[in-house]
């Protein structure tokens, strides 16, 4: 179950200032653990892209991709239906 703070005006002066919200508890430490090893699992299925973007003045561009739908094949976390 998620744990949310009780709202405040102080926690919604914080969000207008900075526009968004610290909430380390909100993902239990078990829960974050396990994302973080998906992640660096599913990192190591992705594919290198490093081309020019003929539109923008054949601008380099470099990236790392994976795909929805090798990230939901292969995720342990995603439920399945």
């Amino acid at each position: 179950m998620l744990s949310l703070p009780e709202f405040t005006p102080a926690l919604r002066d914080r969000f207008g200032t900075d526009g968004y919200l610290p909430m380390p508890s909100l993902v239990p430490p078990e829960t974050l653990l396990a994302l973080v090893a998906e992640v660096e699992r599913l990192e190591k299925l992705a594919v290198r892209r490093d081309f020019t973007m003929a539109s923008m003045n054949h601008s380099p561009r470099h990236m790392t991709t994976l795909g929805g739908h090798v990230i939901t094949g292969e995720s342990e976390l995603i439920p399945r239906s």
